[in-house]
């Protein structure tokens, strides 16, 4: 009997032995295949510090949706307004934050499916501390780093451009803004004309050539608009992020 005991004994000693083994085995795998992800994940300080520049929201910004309202006070982290919006059941919990390097910029993207189709989500453009808002979504959530005019270098401007930028500070006159606003269409032809008049004076020209030359001129503008917001560089389609992500390795931050 004796005997039986110590082999039962031992025999446990030998299970547990093997089991424990097998558990070390198995951290040490996971430890392992820990280690190598970590190493696959690129320029992680990097990202992460981009991250941070990008979540610094910069302005003091309401946000209505429905009979939700959002009162975002300046400083307050993106991440947190996203949170907020989160428990409210505005976006899903499944968004997270994705940032990855494309040449010379990092560029740093929101996904949720709440967005309709992942182009829509936000992506920022960053290079150095230059932070650019890439599309509408973004845009939205940070007005401040949006499409921005080009600094006017007022002594390479066309005559059209001059003559469009004078019409529109004229237009921008908060007198006008009951009469544009309005929907009374022979007032705003009749104010329109008393504007061509005053530039066309303005410019020595025509009122018929003040006219032309606004809407080239506001062509000029878009153009030099869309020329300065280009520099950003383009939206990343998931295909290109695919690639990515699979060079880099996928930092993945959610939002806890």
């Amino acid at each position: 009997m004796k005997n039986l005991k110590l082999v039962m004994l031992l025999s446990l000693i030998l299970i547990s032995t093997i089991i424990f083994s097998g558990c070390q085995n198995v951290s040490t795998n996971k430890t392992q295949k820990a280690d190598k992800q970590l190493e696959k994940i690129k320029y992680e300080d990097a990202r992460l510090a981009t991250l941070s520049l990008v979540q610094a929201y910069k302005i003091k910004k309401n946000i209505n949706k429905d009979n939700l309202k959002y009162e975002i006070d300046a400083g307050v982290k993106l991440v947190d307004v996203f949170k907020n919006q989160k428990q409210s059941g505005y976006l899903n919990s499944d968004g997270r934050w994705i940032v990855v390097k494309d040449n010379e910029r990092f560029v740093v993207i929101y996904r949720s499916s709440t967005f309709n189709g992942y182009l829509n989500n936000p992506q920022w453009s960053v290079k150095g501390n230059d932070i650019k808002a890439l599309n509408g979504t973004a845009i939205k959530y940070t007005p401040e780093l949006g499409y921005q005019n080009p600094t006017l270098d007022v002594n390479n401007l066309t005559k059209t451009r001059k003559v469009y930028l004078r019409w529109m500070e004229i237009v921008n006159n908060t007198k006008y803004d009951k009469i544009f606003n309005g929907n009374d269409d022979d007032l705003i032809t009749k104010t329109e004309n008393k504007i061509a008049k005053k530039v066309a004076d303005e410019f020595n020209i025509s009122a018929k050539d003040a006219k032309d030359m606004f809407f080239t001129g506001m062509h000029e503008e878009n153009d030099a608009i869309e020329k300065e917001n280009n520099k950003r560089g383009a939206i990343l389609s998931d295909e290109i992020l695919t690639k990515l992500l699979k060079d880099q390795g996928d930092l993945y931050i959610p939002e806890n």
